[in-house]
């Protein structure tokens, strides 16, 4: 498992570190607008995006009796990608001037590219081929952190940077992840609606579920922009990129064990499923601890380092960020539980509520308070979340038995 952990978790690092040195070299280079303009686009598309995606991913994976066909999987994740794109374009078009309509465009083709390469990944997670997904994921973020940074230094825009993007990600697609799956699996695309359909009444839910998980993260974007305007929107956004940093190694962590646990949970095998549970959230807490200290020793200095000087008095709102990270990381662990068990709608409601206690902080903070009253919104979410994971378990008596398995 550590192996898989490792290669897993170091091509996942390549991908998010591609991602954070495109945001520091915006954050950098570009103007405060543009770059707000870029984090907000992001957080625009995003709940959209992982709709359509359902966390497929994850069902495909623990999807231990084969209810569905690859390629019934596979077909209906390109055919929800593109229409949840076509829905992004004609919103972007009738409420965004032209300037604001290139950046969403091109940033919801890229996503929805990744959308449609994450699905392949599954592919590959389920037949225990980490070496492929980190190869794809290494692929994939030196091309864009490659791309972006060369085509805007000879002076090309933002949105021409992301169509090269897609163009290489494309590649890719057909090249790598297409090819290595069509060796174990022949790919091919139907339309069967009766299958598609029963997959995304199963799948539902857990897109419910990642929609509302995104909004956490795009809930205080949406009001920083509304009442402080799109350079504001960029300050959070690159302060929050911390915690998004941090998650990728817990949900690799987490990714690489997630198929064994499905099976200890589904045959109770509660004392092999706690060992694991314990060691996830040990490192989980290592984690956490390990960013928290860095933003309290150093917070001011690594912000005006990597964002330049403008970022460094916002060093308090770091704070704020990496303890929300933290508690993040371990209701994740608490969370996978409740993904295994399928009770899915149970998911909904507890991230609903989430949801709802920051549109509340929102309107109470970040309008006087600015970013770090977003922050603070943030914090509060994460706080409920952990709380409604570890009741939920303990009303249906889960914690117990894992803890008092022999």
């Amino acid at each position: 498992m550590l192996k898989s952990a490792v290669l897993f978790t170091f091509g996942r690092l390549v991908y998010a570190g591609s991602q954070w040195l495109v945001m520091v070299y915006l954050a950098r280079f570009v103007s405060i607008d543009l770059f707000g303009t870029y984090t907000f686009s992001l957080a625009l598309c995003a709940p959209i995006i992982m709709f359509s995606q359902m966390n497929m991913r994850t069902f495909l994976i623990t999807d231990t009796t084969s209810k569905f066909s690859i390629n019934e999987y596979v077909s209906t994740r390109i055919y929800i990608a593109l229409f949840s794109l076509i829905l992004i374009l004609i919103y972007a078009y009738y409420y965004f001037d032209t300037g604001i309509l290139k950046i969403v465009s091109a940033v919801a083709m890229y996503k929805t590219l990744e959308s449609i390469i994450d699905i392949f990944c599954a592919i590959f997670q389920k037949n225990n081929l980490i070496k492929l997904i980190a190869i794809s994921n290494i692929l994939r973020g030196l091309s864009l952190v490659g791309s972006v940074t060369y085509i805007m230094f000879l002076g090309y825009s933002i949105e021409i940077a992301l169509f090269v993007v897609v163009l290489m990600w494309f590649f890719f697609l057909v090249s790598h992840d297409f090819w290595y799956v069509n060796k174990y699996e022949k790919i091919h695309l139907i339309f069967n609606i009766k299958k598609m359909l029963e997959i995304v009444k199963s799948c539902l839910p857990l897109g419910i579920v990642m929609s509302l998980l995104t909004l956490v993260f795009s809930l205080p974007v949406y009001f920083i922009k509304y009442y402080h305007g799109v350079s504001f929107v960029g300050v959070y956004s690159a302060i929050v990129y911390f915690l998004l940093v941090g998650r990728l190694i817990t949900d690799s962590l987490i990714q690489t064990s997630l198929s064994r646990m499905a099976f200890l949970y589904n045959e109770a095998k509660y004392k092999e499923l706690r060992g694991i549970i314990v060691k996830l959230l040990m490192i989980n807490i290592f984690i956490g601890f390990v960013f928290y200290y860095i933003a309290l020793q150093y917070g001011e200095n690594v912000l005006g380092l990597l964002y330049g000087e403008n970022f460094s008095k916002y060093h308090k709102v770091l704070e704020v960020v990496v303890l929300a990270a933290i508690l993040n990381y371990i209701s994740q662990i608490f969370g996978v539980i409740i993904t295994i068990k399928r009770r899915l709608y149970r998911m909904v409601v507890i991230h609903s509520i989430q949801v709802i206690a920051i549109f509340i902080s929102c309107v109470l903070f970040v309008k006087p308070y600015g970013v770090i009253g977003g922050a603070y919104s943030l914090l509060i979410g994460f706080i409920v979340i952990l709380i409604l994971n570890i009741s939920l378990l303990l009303i249906d008596g889960d914690i117990k038995k894992i803890i008092m398995a022999s």
